[in-house]
């Protein structure tokens, strides 16, 4: 049996698409319940959702490094092809 969990101090914010049927969450719901990872306690979502904002904030900072190396990679591979076909 579920506990009930307290949303006091939660964002409302992060759950408005829970009751309003968004796509995206009711297969993160369904995944979740059949891989057996939705929180029952405020312990486990608590947990959840640090684990979700660290991601989210690694993502932020090394996409755009992995952007700025991969364009850097296309334009020294398009100059030395230029440079190749000029000899």
């Amino acid at each position: 049996m579920r506990e009930h969990m307290e949303r006091i101090g939660t964002c409302i914010a992060c759950h408005k698409d829970l009751p309003n049927g968004d796509a995206a969450m009711s297969m993160i719901t369904t995944v979740g319940d059949l891989l057996k990872m939705v929180p029952h306690s405020d312990e486990e979502h608590t947990k959840l959702l640090n684990q979700d904002i660290n991601w989210a904030a690694r993502t932020r900072l090394i996409a755009p490094v992995i952007l700025i190396i991969f364009g850097l990679l296309i334009y020294v591979i398009w100059r030395q092809r230029r440079i190749l076909k000029q000899k």
